[in-house]
């Protein structure tokens, strides 16, 4: 994107990656929450259109997706690195990722927070820097 590559120190990369896993996590339940709800409802219309095949089939609610591994996988990595160098260079992509929480999945879980209105203030507050 730009071609930069960012030196930051490895403790504050795996410091900054476990705040937004736990905040992932919590984003997550509060989908899975939603999606119970929605596919409850969600069957009770089955259940109508069943009965009623010329009526418009009701489509299945999303179901939300878990990225935890991806924070998991890279924080892994980093505790590996810093065993080695207490400074880790990041170029833009892994940069976005640590620092500002915007991952290549970022679009599909902002969108499965919207679908259960799920109030995912990271999501607010990394996009309002837009």
């Amino acid at each position: 994107m730009y071609g930069l590559v960012t030196s930051m120190s490895t403790y504050k990369a795996i410091e900054l990656l476990k705040e937004h896993r736990t905040r992932h996590i919590a984003v997550f339940a509060k989908q899975m929450e939603g999606w119970r709800k929605a596919h409850a409802e969600w069957s009770t219309k089955m259940d109508a259109w069943r009965e009623d095949p010329d009526a418009k089939r009701p489509s299945e609610p999303p179901v939300p997706q878990d990225y935890t591994k991806y924070y998991d996988e890279l924080i892994e990595r980093l505790e590996y690195h810093r065993s080695v160098d207490p400074d880790v260079s990041l170029d833009t992509e892994t940069y976005e990722a640590i620092v500002r929480d915007r991952w290549q999945w970022r679009g599909a879980f902002v969108a499965t927070s919207a679908a259960y209105n799920v109030d995912d203030d990271t999501v607010q507050s990394v996009d309002d820097e837009d």
